[in-house]
């Protein structure tokens, strides 16, 4: 029974970091997506900013 139990919570641990390791893969990749946009973001603030030719 002891060794079910092994099994039983090695499986649970085993996909229990498989979902935190694609959780953490989604926060980077957002993260990289947030920063661009923040970067295009402040590069179109002269062009939307009032007295400007634009």
């Amino acid at each position: 029974m002891n060794d079910w139990l092994s099994l039983v919570l090695g499986a649970l641990a085993s996909e229990g970091l498989k979902l935190l390791i694609a959780e953490a893969k989604k926060v980077l990749a957002f993260k990289s997506v947030s920063n661009e946009l923040a970067s295009d973001m402040e590069f179109l603030l002269p062009v939307t900013s009032p007295g400007s030719d634009g």
